[in-house]
Protein backbone atom coordinates (compact mmCIF):
# COMPACT_ATOMS: atom_id res chain seq x y z
CA UNK A 1 0.00 0.00 0.00
CA UNK A 2 1.36 3.74 -1.14
CA UNK A 3 2.20 6.15 1.50
CA UNK A 4 1.22 9.59 0.81
CA UNK A 5 3.31 12.66 1.51
CA UNK A 6 1.26 16.14 1.25
CA UNK A 7 3.42 18.77 1.01
CA UNK A 8 2.49 22.66 0.91
CA UNK A 9 4.04 24.10 -2.47
CA UNK A 10 2.64 27.58 -3.04
CA UNK A 11 6.26 28.97 -2.15
CA UNK A 12 7.38 26.89 -5.71
CA UNK A 13 4.71 28.56 -8.22
CA UNK A 14 5.63 32.08 -7.40
CA UNK A 15 8.59 34.00 -8.27
CA UNK A 16 10.86 32.35 -6.25
CA UNK A 17 12.50 33.67 -2.64
CA UNK A 18 15.09 32.04 -0.46
CA UNK A 19 11.73 29.92 1.14
CA UNK A 20 11.44 28.76 -2.05
CA UNK A 21 14.78 27.53 -3.13
CA UNK A 22 15.47 26.20 0.48
CA UNK A 23 12.17 24.27 0.07
CA UNK A 24 12.69 22.80 -2.79
CA UNK A 25 16.25 21.63 -1.87
CA UNK A 26 14.68 19.53 1.17
CA UNK A 27 11.95 18.29 -1.07
CA UNK A 28 14.52 17.25 -3.69
CA UNK A 29 16.51 15.41 -0.97
CA UNK A 30 13.33 13.80 -0.03
CA UNK A 31 12.59 12.02 -3.28
CA UNK A 32 16.15 10.84 -3.76
CA UNK A 33 15.88 8.57 -0.40
CA UNK A 34 11.63 8.26 -0.99
CA UNK A 35 10.65 4.36 -1.98
CA UNK A 36 8.69 3.78 -4.77
CA UNK A 37 5.52 3.21 -2.45
CA UNK A 38 5.60 7.10 -1.81
CA UNK A 39 3.60 9.18 -3.50
CA UNK A 40 3.92 12.93 -3.08
CA UNK A 41 1.27 15.34 -4.05
CA UNK A 42 2.53 19.00 -4.09
CA UNK A 43 -0.76 20.95 -3.38
CA UNK A 44 -0.97 24.83 -3.49
CA UNK A 45 -4.37 27.33 -4.11
CA UNK A 46 -4.53 28.93 -7.28
CA UNK A 47 -8.24 29.87 -6.93
CA UNK A 48 -8.33 31.39 -10.18
CA UNK A 49 -6.29 29.24 -12.46
CA UNK A 50 -4.02 31.72 -12.93
CA UNK A 51 -0.88 30.55 -11.16
CA UNK A 52 2.08 28.57 -12.19
CA UNK A 53 3.04 24.78 -11.58
CA UNK A 54 5.70 23.42 -9.22
CA UNK A 55 8.67 21.27 -10.98
CA UNK A 56 7.59 18.04 -12.56
CA UNK A 57 9.54 15.77 -11.33
CA UNK A 58 9.16 16.68 -7.07
CA UNK A 59 5.71 14.64 -7.37
CA UNK A 60 2.28 15.13 -8.89
CA UNK A 61 0.56 18.92 -8.77
CA UNK A 62 -2.54 19.21 -7.22
CA UNK A 63 -4.03 22.60 -7.35
CA UNK A 64 -6.66 24.04 -4.76
CA UNK A 65 -9.32 25.73 -7.17
CA UNK A 66 -12.80 25.76 -4.56
CA UNK A 67 -10.78 27.71 -1.70
CA UNK A 68 -8.79 30.73 -2.20
CA UNK A 69 -5.30 31.35 -0.31
CA UNK A 70 -6.71 34.38 1.02
CA UNK A 71 -9.41 33.08 2.96
CA UNK A 72 -7.34 30.28 4.22
CA UNK A 73 -4.16 32.71 5.13
CA UNK A 74 -7.21 34.74 7.47
CA UNK A 75 -8.38 31.54 9.05
CA UNK A 76 -5.20 30.05 10.00
CA UNK A 77 -3.98 31.94 12.97
CA UNK A 78 -7.01 31.39 14.99
CA UNK A 79 -7.19 27.62 14.23
CA UNK A 80 -10.02 28.00 11.74
CA UNK A 81 -8.82 26.54 8.51
CA UNK A 82 -10.04 23.80 7.64
CA UNK A 83 -8.01 20.77 7.31
CA UNK A 84 -6.06 19.19 4.32
CA UNK A 85 -7.96 16.34 3.96
CA UNK A 86 -11.34 18.64 3.39
CA UNK A 87 -9.80 20.84 1.10
CA UNK A 88 -7.63 18.25 -1.12
CA UNK A 89 -9.96 15.06 -0.70
CA UNK A 90 -7.49 12.93 0.28
CA UNK A 91 -5.67 11.45 3.35
CA UNK A 92 -1.89 11.53 4.25
CA UNK A 93 0.56 9.75 6.09
CA UNK A 94 2.65 13.16 6.60
CA UNK A 95 2.89 16.61 5.29
CA UNK A 96 5.34 18.76 4.64
CA UNK A 97 4.58 22.83 5.33
CA UNK A 98 7.27 24.72 3.64
CA UNK A 99 6.39 28.18 4.55
CA UNK A 100 6.99 28.72 8.46
CA UNK A 101 2.81 28.13 9.29
CA UNK A 102 1.50 24.87 9.36
CA UNK A 103 -1.43 23.65 7.32
CA UNK A 104 -3.63 21.06 9.61
CA UNK A 105 -4.40 17.86 9.11
CA UNK A 106 -7.26 16.14 10.91
CA UNK A 107 -6.09 12.76 11.56
CA UNK A 108 -3.83 12.26 13.96
CA UNK A 109 -1.62 9.50 12.92
CA UNK A 110 -0.57 12.05 9.96
CA UNK A 111 2.47 13.39 11.38
CA UNK A 112 3.51 16.94 10.30
CA UNK A 113 6.27 18.60 10.02
CA UNK A 114 7.15 22.27 9.60
CA UNK A 115 9.61 24.48 7.80
CA UNK A 116 10.70 27.65 9.81
CA UNK A 117 13.40 29.12 7.60
CA UNK A 118 14.48 31.58 10.44
CA UNK A 119 13.16 34.03 13.55
CA UNK A 120 13.61 37.30 11.30
CA UNK A 121 9.67 38.47 11.74
CA UNK A 122 10.72 38.87 15.55
CA UNK A 123 14.37 39.75 15.37
CA UNK A 124 14.67 42.41 13.33
CA UNK A 125 10.50 43.04 12.34
CA UNK A 126 11.62 46.68 10.99
CA UNK A 127 13.07 44.49 7.69
CA UNK A 128 9.79 43.10 6.80
CA UNK A 129 7.05 44.52 5.13
CA UNK A 130 4.27 44.89 7.61
CA UNK A 131 1.40 44.57 5.05
CA UNK A 132 -0.06 45.46 2.33
CA UNK A 133 -2.49 48.88 2.34
CA UNK A 134 -6.01 49.53 0.88
CA UNK A 135 -8.26 46.18 -0.16
CA UNK A 136 -5.24 44.45 -0.67
CA UNK A 137 -3.84 44.35 2.86
CA UNK A 138 -7.23 43.63 4.41
CA UNK A 139 -7.69 40.47 2.35
CA UNK A 140 -4.07 38.56 2.33
CA UNK A 141 -2.60 39.12 5.72
CA UNK A 142 1.34 39.35 5.16
CA UNK A 143 4.65 40.42 7.57
CA UNK A 144 5.72 40.17 11.16
CA UNK A 145 2.18 40.47 12.76
CA UNK A 146 1.03 37.15 11.10
CA UNK A 147 4.07 35.60 11.68
CA UNK A 148 4.05 36.51 15.12
CA UNK A 149 0.48 34.32 15.18
CA UNK A 150 1.37 31.15 13.03
CA UNK A 151 4.76 30.22 13.65
CA UNK A 152 4.49 29.63 17.62
CA UNK A 153 1.32 27.70 16.92
CA UNK A 154 3.20 25.96 14.18
CA UNK A 155 5.67 25.08 16.63
CA UNK A 156 3.42 23.58 19.01
CA UNK A 157 1.78 21.49 16.76
CA UNK A 158 3.80 20.09 14.54
CA UNK A 159 5.82 16.75 15.04
CA UNK A 160 8.95 17.55 13.13
CA UNK A 161 10.30 21.33 13.02
CA UNK A 162 13.11 21.30 9.88
CA UNK A 163 15.62 25.02 10.02
CA UNK A 164 18.67 25.40 8.17
CA UNK A 165 21.07 26.20 10.79
CA UNK A 166 22.13 25.57 14.62
CA UNK A 167 21.40 29.01 15.45
CA UNK A 168 18.08 29.76 14.51
CA UNK A 169 17.72 26.39 16.53
CA UNK A 170 19.19 28.12 19.35
CA UNK A 171 16.78 31.05 18.59
CA UNK A 172 13.67 29.06 18.69
CA UNK A 173 14.80 27.79 21.79
CA UNK A 174 15.21 31.07 23.45
CA UNK A 175 12.35 33.10 22.01
CA UNK A 176 10.07 30.36 21.36
CA UNK A 177 10.87 27.97 24.14
CA UNK A 178 11.57 25.21 21.44
CA UNK A 179 13.15 22.12 22.98
CA UNK A 180 16.42 21.98 20.94
CA UNK A 181 16.40 18.17 20.24
CA UNK A 182 12.62 18.54 18.33
CA UNK A 183 14.53 20.35 15.91
CA UNK A 184 15.74 18.77 12.75
CA UNK A 185 18.65 21.07 11.29
CA UNK A 186 18.93 20.27 7.40
CA UNK A 187 21.84 22.38 5.90
CA UNK A 188 21.57 23.29 2.50
CA UNK A 189 24.75 21.75 0.53
CA UNK A 190 26.07 22.49 -3.23
CA UNK A 191 24.74 20.28 -5.71
CA UNK A 192 23.97 20.14 -9.32
CA UNK A 193 21.97 22.22 -9.31
CA UNK A 194 24.47 25.40 -8.32
CA UNK A 195 26.50 24.82 -11.79
CA UNK A 196 27.43 27.43 -13.18
CA UNK A 197 25.67 29.08 -16.25
CA UNK A 198 26.95 29.69 -19.31
CA UNK A 199 24.34 31.61 -20.50
CA UNK A 200 24.72 34.20 -17.71
CA UNK A 201 25.88 37.81 -17.68
CA UNK A 202 29.98 37.27 -17.33
CA UNK A 203 31.56 38.26 -13.88
CA UNK A 204 34.12 41.06 -16.05
CA UNK A 205 31.18 43.01 -16.36
CA UNK A 206 30.87 43.36 -12.46
CA UNK A 207 34.46 44.20 -12.32
CA UNK A 208 34.97 40.02 -10.82
CA UNK A 209 38.59 40.01 -12.99
CA UNK A 210 39.57 37.33 -10.25
CA UNK A 211 38.18 33.92 -8.50
CA UNK A 212 35.62 35.21 -6.41
CA UNK A 213 33.31 33.88 -3.65
CA UNK A 214 29.77 34.96 -4.18
CA UNK A 215 26.95 35.57 -1.10
CA UNK A 216 23.78 36.16 -2.76
CA UNK A 217 21.11 37.81 -0.36
CA UNK A 218 19.15 40.73 0.78
CA UNK A 219 21.30 42.96 2.48
CA UNK A 220 20.04 42.77 5.91
CA UNK A 221 21.00 42.17 9.40
CA UNK A 222 19.80 38.66 9.71
CA UNK A 223 21.97 37.75 7.19
CA UNK A 224 25.33 38.40 8.77
CA UNK A 225 26.63 39.69 6.03
CA UNK A 226 29.22 41.58 8.78
CA UNK A 227 30.40 38.08 9.82
CA UNK A 228 31.35 36.89 5.94
CA UNK A 229 33.18 40.18 5.98
CA UNK A 230 35.25 40.18 8.71
CA UNK A 231 36.16 36.49 8.30
CA UNK A 232 37.06 37.58 4.42
CA UNK A 233 39.35 40.41 6.12
CA UNK A 234 40.82 38.03 8.57
CA UNK A 235 42.57 35.44 5.46
CA UNK A 236 45.86 36.05 4.54
CA UNK A 237 46.90 39.07 2.00
CA UNK A 238 47.78 36.50 -0.71
CA UNK A 239 44.58 34.69 -0.18
CA UNK A 240 42.48 38.24 -0.75
CA UNK A 241 44.85 39.15 -3.38
CA UNK A 242 43.90 36.78 -5.82
CA UNK A 243 40.59 36.66 -4.53
CA UNK A 244 37.21 38.93 -4.14
CA UNK A 245 34.39 38.55 -1.93
CA UNK A 246 30.97 39.79 -4.14
CA UNK A 247 28.23 40.67 -2.23
CA UNK A 248 24.44 40.49 -4.41
CA UNK A 249 21.04 41.82 -3.50
CA UNK A 250 18.65 44.46 -2.83
CA UNK A 251 17.93 45.78 0.12
CA UNK A 252 16.14 43.62 2.61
Amino acid sequence: MNRRLFVAADPLVDTKTGVAYGSEYLLRRLVEHAGADVEIDLGYFDFRGTRGTPPADLGHARPQHRVPSAAYLKALPYGLAPPIEVLWRRRYDATLSTNYYLMPAAARRTHEAVIIHDLGYLLHPEYLRPGRGGVAGRVLPSGPDFLRRVVPRAARRADTIVTWTATVRSEMAEHLGIEPELVVVAPIFPDHHFEPDTDAVPPERFGLNKPFVLCQATIEPRKNHGLLVEAFARLPDHVRRDHSLALAGGVG
